[in-house]
C-alpha cells in the first residue's frame, strides 16, 4: 500500500504555512488520495499568502489540467 503522506506535511504546513515548495509537495500527496479538491484550495490559499510564487502557479495550472478546466489557468 501507498504512504499516506498527508499528515506530516499537514503538520510542516502548519509551522511554515509560507513555503510554496511544501504547499506543492502536499498538493501532490492529496491528488495520490483522490482529493483533488483539497489540493486546489491548499494551492490557492498559497497564491494568497504569495502570489508571484512560480511554483504555485505550475502546480494550479498542472492541478486545472488534472481536473480538466485547463482554460481556467490562463488568466
Amino acid at each position: 500500500p501507498k504512504r499516506d503522506r498527508t499528515k506530516p506535511l499537514a503538520a510542516l504546513l502548519e509551522s511554515h504555512p509560507n513555503l510554496p515548495w511544501l504547499r506543492v509537495a502536499l498538493s501532490e500527496a492529496l491528488v495520490q488520495k483522490d482529493d483533488l479538491s483539497q489540493a486546489l484550495a491548499l494551492v490557492k490559499k498559497g497564491l494568497e499568502l504569495n502570489e508571484y510564487s512560480y511554483e504555485l502557479l505550475l502546480r494550479m495550472g498542472e492541478l486545472y489540467e488534472l481536473e480538466g478546466t485547463p482554460e481556467l489557468a490562463i488568466g
